[in-house]
C-alpha cells in the first residue's frame, strides 16, 4: 500500500453513541408487534441503506407491515436524536483535528440520510464543512456491502482507493471498504469483530484514539 492521503469515516456507531438508541427502540417495537427478530439479523442490517432493510425484511416477513413498523423506529429514533443529539465517540474531535493538521482528507460515508447525519454533528458542535466529501442514503449508490459507497467517495475527493484507509463499527462496512481496494480499521460497537471482519481488517482497535496511532504509522 501507498502512503495514506484520505480517511473516510463511518457515523453511526463509529463517530456517535447512535447504535444503543436504535436497538432500544428495534427490541421495544418487536415486543410491541411480537416480532421474532434476533440480534444477529438486526446486525446485519447495520450500515445498510433504509430501502435495502426493508426489501430484505419484506422477503422474510410476507404477511407484516414492513414499512409501518420501519416508520415507526426512524420516528423514534429521529424524535430522540432532534431533541437530544449523540454522543460523540471516544477520540473524535482528537482524530479529525488531528488528519487536519496533517492535511489528510477527511470523508464520510454513511448508509443513514443527510438530514439525520447533519442533525447529530450539529448537536454535538462539530462542522460539517470540515469534510471533503459526504456520501449518504440521499446519494444514488447501491448500500454497504457493494463497494459503490466507498468508490464514490473516493471519487469526489479524487483519491484512489489504496491511498484510503475506511473506519467502521460494522461487518457491512468494512467488506464494502475491503471491496473497494481500501484498509479497513475496525473501531467496533454493539457488532463484535468476527472471522470475516478479522481476516478482512487491517487492524482491530478499541476506540478512535487508538485508530488515530495506526493511521499516523500509514501517513
Amino acid at each position: 500500500m501507498t502512503k495514506v492521503k484520505a480517511v473516510i469515516f463511518d457515523v453511526d456507531g463509529l463517530m456517535f453513541e447512535t447504535e444503543k438508541v436504535g436497538k432500544i427502540f428495534f427490541e421495544k417495537l418487536n415486543k410491541k408487534y411480537g416480532l421474532k427478530i434476533d440480534e444477529s439479523f438486526r446486525q446485519s442490517m447495520c450500515g445498510k441503506k433504509e430501502s435495502v432493510i426493508r426489501e430484505e425484511l419484506k422477503q422474510k416477513f410476507p404477511n407484516f407491515d414492513v414499512d409501518k413498523y420501519r416508520d415507526e423506529w426512524i420516528n423514534a429514533c429521529q424524535n430522540h436524536f432532534i431533541k437530544y443529539g449523540a454522543k460523540a465517540k471516544k477520540g473524535l474531535k482528537n482524530i479529525l483535528k488531528f488528519l487536519i493538521s496533517k492535511n489528510i482528507k477527511i470523508a464520510v460515508a454513511s448508509g443513514s440520510p443527510k438530514f439525520h447525519i447533519e442533525n447529530i454533528f450539529n448537536k454535538a458542535n462539530i462542522d460539517m464543512n470540515i469534510f471533503d466529501a459526504v456520501v449518504c442514503a440521499d446519494d444514488k449508490v447501491k448500500s454497504k456491502p457493494n463497494p459503490e459507497i466507498m468508490l464514490k467517495v473516493c471519487e469526489k475527493i479524487n483519491e484512489k482507493p489504496e491511498n484510503v484507509v475506511v473506519l467502521e463499527d460494522a461487518i457491512n462496512g468494512i467488506m464494502s471498504a475491503t471491496s473497494a481496494g481500501s484498509l479497513a480499521i475496525m473501531v467496533p460497537d454493539l457488532i463484535k469483530p468476527n472471522d470475516v471482519a478479522k481476516k478482512l481488517c487491517y487492524k482491530i482497535v478499541s476506540n478512535l484514539n487508538s485508530a488515530q496511532k495506526e493511521i499516523s504509522r500509514l501517513i
